[in-house]
């Protein structure tokens, strides 16, 4: 048995940039992080994702055409599910969800991004440098901090 270490995501979504570039895709940053997040540390996984991703997409690749095509919450919908779980608001919890449900969203993934959303809270209430928010698309990284605050 062998155990690889994860590879980082910036890391990860660089070569994909190289990638979609030889390839002549303009692809968004985001897009790209979104992708090596899905991977989970994983180049190969994240080469065959933006494969699959880019026989629909075309020559342009957004965040959205990632989030249509591997299945994801717009991480604005996670963000107000934790939100409403926080302020204990049942009624927005719940629609929410039903959004979230809609968009055919795997709850078992919901889970796991709601964890992970806690954890980066925690971790920017605790932490004194923002070193752990490098693998963050900028956009996020400032919401996290925000929303810990």
């Amino acid at each position: 048995r062998y155990d690889f270490k994860r590879i980082a995501l910036r890391t990860i979504a660089a070569q994909l940039e190289k990638i979609a570039r030889q390839d002549g895709v303009d692809a968004e940053e985001k897009a790209l992080l979104l992708i090596a997040r899905e991977a989970e540390g994983s180049m190969r996984d994240a080469q065959s994702l933006l494969d699959q991703i880019l026989a629909f997409a075309g020559k342009r690749l957004t965040s959205d055409d990632v989030i249509r095509g591997l299945g994801l919450a717009d991480r604005t919908l996670v963000r107000g599910l934790a939100t409403a779980l926080v302020e204990r608001n049942a009624a927005e919890a719940l629609r929410v969800l039903e959004e979230l449900y809609g968009y055919g969203y795997d709850l078992r993934r919901l889970a796991r991004d709601l964890l992970e959303f806690f954890r980066d809270l925690a971790t920017a209430k605790l932490a004194a440098d923002g070193d752990w928010l490098a693998d963050r698309p900028d956009d996020e990284r400032g919401e996290i901090v925000r929303a810990a605050e």
